[in-house]
């Protein structure tokens, strides 16, 4: 089985001007790969040989939280009644700012998702702030998934906000955490990826922009990480699926190591006991 671990979609009613903004936000030019709907996500899941999807909502504002799960559990509900929605994982996202987060991240447990999204920039916070830490210990408890940004973000100046530095903190201080550091554990901070991260018993995912996929970095800390550690991810519709996948089915790892990038290791993620 084949499973990206990080797409994001958004309500048909808004999916394009919320790809319109996000796009207009960039400080280099973008193209979207998707116009961000379940149908066309689907549709080019089939084309890219894609058995699953994670969906990864973020909550930019504290207020969106409400939206935001009735949007993802509606999905989970509702897959025997729409097939496409059986091929989707959706995620939850909580803003670190709520006064009732805690509560929030027990609501997600409860309605049985698997996991939350973090954004740093786009939530304003820093990975190794006291109630970032409170927060992660909390989905440990849990047993919820964090996929969170890493490295620098093309909306924002560059900020040392969530390096990989920092991710490696984060597991040495909570111990038994499913935190999986997206962007090849901090997108453009290659050199620090390699240097704290690479070969560590850290979950990166492979989301990375076109023009990174061939990069010598990248390449590097594909070959060096622990293939039990790597999830295959597009971040689509900024990448088109098949790329990313490309990334791993065309490198030179061997039949192994693949099956787990490419859907093993997220299949044991996403079980209660993994």
């Amino acid at each position: 089985m084949t499973i990206d671990f990080h797409t994001h979609v958004f309500p048909d009613k808004i999916a394009a001007t919320v790809v319109a903004a996000l796009k207009e936000k960039t400080r280099e030019p973008l193209k979207a790969a998707g116009d961000g709907t379940v149908l066309q996500l689907t549709d080019q899941m089939d084309k890219a040989g894609i058995d699953r999807a994670v969906l990864c909502p973020i909550a930019t504002k504290p207020e969106q939280f409400d939206s935001i799960i009735r949007f993802s559990t509606a999905i989970q509900e509702r897959r025997m009644e729409i097939p496409k929605y059986q091929r989707l994982i959706p995620f939850a996202s909580v803003h670190p700012d709520h006064p009732e987060l805690f509560k929030q991240l027990e609501k997600i447990a409860q309605s049985g998702l698997k996991g939350i999204k973090l954004h740093p920039y786009y939530q304003n916070f820093d990975l190794d702030e006291r109630r970032i830490l409170d927060l992660l210990r909390c989905c440990r408890d849990l047993n919820l998934i964090i996929l969170c940004h890493c490295g620098l973000d093309i909306g924002f100046p560059p900020a040392e906000i969530c390096t990989p530095f920092k991710v490696l903190k984060i597991y040495e201080r909570i111990e038994g955490i499913k935190f999986v550091a997206a962007h090849m554990g901090g997108w453009r901070m290659w050199k620090d990826v390699i240097k704290y991260l690479a070969g560590q018993p850290v979950y990166m995912d492979t989301a990375v922009l076109e023009a990174d996929l061939e990069t010598g970095e990248v390449q590097r800390i594909l070959h060096s990480h622990p293939a039990e550690y790597l999830l295959l991810a597009s971040d689509w519709p900024w990448c088109r699926l098949n790329r990313a996948a490309d990334l791993i089915r065309d490198s030179k790892l061997d039949k192994k190591r693949k099956t787990r990038i490419l859907g093993g290791n997220a299949v044991h993620l996403l079980q209660p006991g993994g």
